[in-house]
């Protein structure tokens, strides 16, 4: 049976990819960090390739407004917005507006992100060469991947159901009428919950998704070459990748690019 942090991370890289899930979502992540994606699609962080291995990259903030992320797992999930003075499930009229999530199946995700931002690394291409050069160098394990696209986020909540039947009312922690999922600037705590095993309130403040680039490889039997995905033979590239590492003299058929 999956844990929760294998359900969170691969259900919403289903659902966002080819970003990818922060695991715990409140742990700090930055463009430029390296390390592993296992089978779930978790990061394991290995370090940073500035400080610890002398790469330089330019960081850019994408253009626009800041932007809504959001995701229920469908058929499964049931999201109301109650405004101020309306009962919710299983409680009287409330004093203050509330968000209920009601799941109707264990593994259920809500997820929210309020107010994102997008930040880049701009020259991809240049330092997927420098990360090359380090492999050639025998510097760099192919397997690793490099965090290249960041969302930012102003405030962050995250329902994840323990059990067939489960439900989460969260309240909104200021005087206001209606609940905003797409602004940041009303708070929300736990007011009653049951079943659920993850829950998380309005974290301010996160890295919730990021997007990766790594060192591709393509193996004989291969019939084409493309990105990273749950399915196909790139899982059997995943799985063979510890005990079948790529030399230096197969150089032409690795790219650095985006994980799918």
């Amino acid at each position: 049976m999956n844990g929760i942090a294998s359900i969170y991370t691969k259900t919403l890289y289903e659902n966002f990819q080819p970003l990818h899930a922060t695991w715990p979502p409140d742990s700090p992540v930055e463009l430029g960090d390296f390390g592993f994606v296992d089978a779930s699609r978790q990061f394991h962080k290995m370090g940073k390739v500035k400080a610890d291995r002398g790469l330089t990259f330019t960081v850019s903030k994408q253009p626009g407004k800041p932007f809504q992320m959001s995701f229920a797992s469908q058929g499964k999930t049931q999201v109301k917005l109650n405004a101020k003075g309306e009962a919710s499930a299983g409680a009287p009229a409330t004093v203050r507006a509330s968000l209920e999530v009601t799941f109707s199946a264990e593994n259920a995700v809500f997820f929210n992100a309020a107010e994102c931002v997008s930040s880049i690394v701009e020259n991809k291409a240049a330092l997927g060469d420098e990360i090359m050069k380090l492999y050639d160098a025998g510097k760099w394990d192919y397997r690793w991947a490099v965090i290249t696209d960041l969302i930012e986020v102003g405030a962050t909540t995250i329902a994840i159901s323990g059990a067939n039947s489960a439900s989460i009312v969260f309240g909104a922690t200021s005087d206001v009428p209606q609940i905003d999922l797409a602004s940041a600037s009303v708070g929300l705590g736990m007011t009653t919950q049951t079943n659920v095993g993850f829950q998380l309130a309005t974290k301010t403040g996160l890295t919730p998704l990021f997007g990766l680039c790594k060192l591709q490889g393509r193996f004989l039997f291969w019939e084409d070459f493309r990105p990273l995905s749950l399915q196909g033979p790139d899982t059997l590239h995943e799985t063979l990748a510890p005990f079948r590492p790529l030399s230096a003299k197969n150089n032409a058929d690795i790219v650095f690019s985006q994980v799918h």
